[in-house]
């Protein structure tokens, strides 16, 4: 049909034209949206930001001083990676309230620092740490013992 508009000269191909101007077509909506629904389909997943480099944040995060192990860190966008959200359990030797603030502070910063602006931080004690602060009755109360595994 559009062929015929534009190519009577042509008339036994004319029947070739119009489905080859509509794979065209289809070709140019499919490149296009192809992107766009990576993009989507890695906001649902919760993918990690492009932009972020997690084992690096990883190295860093243990380096801070009194932090000896890192688990459960996660970080992932929201609205297109306008809002990177993250969250990590660190396992500290810090067993006053000061040293813990201070290291809280500087995991704070250190996440700063890599565009994550909401964050949470849960830190642990660590076990040899847990069972010198723990008294006797402590542990027979069980308050350490997610830790003896």
């Amino acid at each position: 049909m559009i062929c015929r508009a534009y190519i009577p000269v042509l008339d036994p191909y004319t029947v070739y034209v119009d489905p080859i101007v509509s794979l065209f077509i289809a070709l140019i909506i499919c490149f296009s949206t192809v992107p766009l629904f990576i993009r989507c389909l890695k906001l649902l997943l919760q993918s990690v930001p492009a932009h972020i480099d997690i084992n690096e944040v990883t190295k860093e995060l243990k380096k801070l001083e009194s932090v000896k192990e890192l688990h459960e860190f996660h970080v992932w966008s929201l609205l297109s990676s306008q809002k990177v959200i993250g969250t990590v359990h660190l396992i500290t030797s810090a067993n006053t309230i000061s040293s813990q603030q201070e290291v809280l502070e500087k995991a704070k910063s250190l996440f700063h620092q890599y565009g994550i602006h909401s964050f949470s931080i849960q830190l642990e004690t660590d076990i040899e740490e847990c069972r010198k602060i723990c008294s006797e009755e402590c542990i027979e109360e069980q308050c350490c013992s997610p830790f003896d595994t």
